[in-house]
């Protein structure tokens, strides 16, 4: 199982999801399957919000953010993150997350070129 700070930022993935079992604000129990990158099917229990802390210092909320168990990391949707109005950024092997005009996370390719 994922650590609870490990995070893939994923430009296919619709929604955000979950790895780590933590209480999600908001948690609606809704029994449903997402399908990963490599076509595996996997069971969520139901989702919530999660309020992530940043490397900068700040917060990001996460809505609609699936528990998924059986995935091997947590996923932060690009996709989810641009319907919030947010602005992504890749450049140079890392990845940037704008909201409101400014800067609020910074991520960089990990040790598997993820």
């Amino acid at each position: 199982m994922a650590d609870d700070h490990t995070w893939l930022v994923d430009y296919g993935a619709s929604d955000n999801m979950r790895s780590v079992p933590v209480v999600l604000a908001s948690f609606q129990e809704m029994p449903s399957t997402v399908t990963v990158e490599n076509g595996a099917v996997l069971e969520s229990p139901g989702r919530g919000s999660l309020v992530l802390p940043t490397s900068l210092g700040g917060e990001l909320t996460l809505t609609r953010t699936f528990f998924v168990p059986e995935l091997a990391t947590s996923l932060f949707s690009v996709r989810a993150a641009d319907r919030a109005g947010w602005h992504i950024r890749f450049c140079g092997g890392a990845v940037t997350v704008m909201k409101d005009g400014m800067l609020v996370a910074v991520g960089r390719v990990n040790k598997d070129k993820q």
